[in-house]
């Protein structure tokens, strides 16, 4: 197996060996093994297995121990008389009893709550090795259809798994320890690249929408501290005098109106500071549409999310024309403004400012009709917002172009690991030699 990574994702290129000789492991997710390995219910894996103690949700993120839960990252908690048989040992994995698997590695001491059953691993097996397995075998299995639905513990031991002898358990778990840290680095790397990307764009769009494009023009006091000095020619107004009318989509029971296919509608999660998302789209049915014009949305219309991302926004493309929308306030088109230009403002750090943080400085979770009425906007001249849009048409898509590149990269890195993972576990790849070559440097 020849992997060759370009630097947009791996800077190195490794050469794998496989195995001399293959049988079939009888497990449909691993198939062939290595003809020396064995493959096992995880059953004779456990020596023993119990679940955690029943925690009230007041006690989490109050103090520094983990505190495992059925979530994929362990959370903070503090329990100081937590007792020692429902504490973790570096003999246990942890697992989720139902819904979604996880498997976690935990560290000596730390809390396991009764949604996490504790299995405590034998010797014949490298914990490690069995964490990289469990966990493999639960996100390959996880996605082949409808055959589980969940785990359970029933699920998790009768798992089939396969078995090398224990150093070649210990030589496997080393290198992919080594190999999954470069990978996590390089995304780590990444994700802090597109931090900076959208800091840049987020300044861009924050300061042409508030200055202009020309450097050297008049300004004047705008009258609002947060917004400083504007060009002479703007003005500014509260939103609700320059849209005819601003409301908000379906509110009550939106699901009784969903319908298989239909007329799309929008709901907060298809709406990004880039446009609308089409993707995990609902539909309604086409009586509905035209019974519920309140909330249908037009091309050239601005649709802001109410709670999560509050007052992220999107204008409404030819793609949704005569569409609905669900918990999204909605503002009409005007010719008193460009849609483009409006939609930079509201996603603006100046817009964002007037409606983000509440009265001790806590990131607000809605934003409602009346907020988005009384929400104060610089008005340039229609001729400059339409200069302004198309300028920041062009410099933002460059940004999001390679946003975009580097989103992929990390897809393709998030990619490599899981095969790579998968090939470690199940020996496709002969990783011996490399750990002993790497001991010996």
């Amino acid at each position: 197996m020849n992997t060759t990574e370009s630097t947009d994702t791996l800077e190195t290129t490794d050469t794998y060996s496989k195995y001399d000789d293959y049988k079939d492991s009888g497990v449909e997710w691993v198939r062939e093994i290595p003809s020396h390995w064995e493959s096992v219910k995880f059953a004779y894996m456990i020596t023993n297995s119990n679940a955690g103690e029943v925690i009230d949700k007041t006690h989490w993120g109050e103090g520094d121990e983990l505190l495992y839960s059925c979530r994929r990252t362990p959370i903070q908690s503090s329990f100081s008389d937590f007792p020692d048989d429902r504490r973790a040992t570096e003999k246990d994995l942890l697992v989720t009893r139902n819904g979604t698997p996880y498997v976690h590695l935990p560290e000596e001491g730390d809390i396991y709550t009764n949604v996490v059953q504790r299995l405590e691993i034998a010797e014949d097996l490298d914990r490690r090795f069995g964490w990289y397995c469990l966990s493999q075998a639960a996100h390959t299995l996880q996605g082949v259809g409808d055959i589980i639905e969940s785990f359970n513990l029933s699920t998790w031991r009768n798992l089939r798994v396969p078995l090398p002898p224990r150093d070649e358990q210990r030589a496997i778990a080393a290198y992919l320890d080594r190999e999954t840290e470069r990978i996590d680095a390089l995304i780590e790397k990444k994700e802090q690249l597109i931090e900076l990307l959208e800091e840049k764009r987020s300044v861009l769009i924050s300061r042409v929408v508030t200055k202009g494009l020309d450097e050297d023009v008049e300004m004047q006091d705008s009258g609002l501290e947060w917004l400083g000095e504007i060009p002479a020619e703007w003005g500014t107004a509260k939103l609700k005098f320059l849209s005819p009318e601003i409301t908000v989509g379906i509110v009550v029971k939106p699901t009784q109106h969903y319908k298989p296919n239909g007329v799309p509608a929008l709901r907060s999660l298809n709406v990004t500071e880039r446009g609308l998302d089409s993707e995990n789209l609902v539909y309604i049915g086409e009586a509905d549409n035209k019974e519920l014009q309140k909330s249908r949305i037009w091309k050239d219309d601005l649709v802001s999310v109410r709670t999560g991302q509050p007052g992220t926004t999107a204008v409404v493309d030819e793609r949704f024309d005569g569409a609905n929308c669900i918990d999204l306030i909605i503002i009409r088109r005007s010719e008193a403004f460009e849609s483009d230009y409006l939609s930079y403002f509201l996603n603006s750090i100046p817009a964002k400012g007037q409606y983000g943080a509440g009265s001790e400085g806590a990131i607000q979770q809605h934003f409602n009709v009346d907020t988005a009425k009384n929400l104060k906007t610089p008005v340039p001249p229609i001729e400059e917002q339409r200069r302004i849009a198309r300028s920041l048409n062009g410099r933002t898509s460059k940004l999001d172009s390679l946003i975009n590149r580097v989103e992929n990269g990390i897809d393709r890195l998030k990619e490599y690991r899981t095969a790579l993972i998968s090939a470690g576990v199940t020996g496709q790849i002969d990783v011996r030699k490399k750990v002993s070559e790497e001991a010996h440097l």
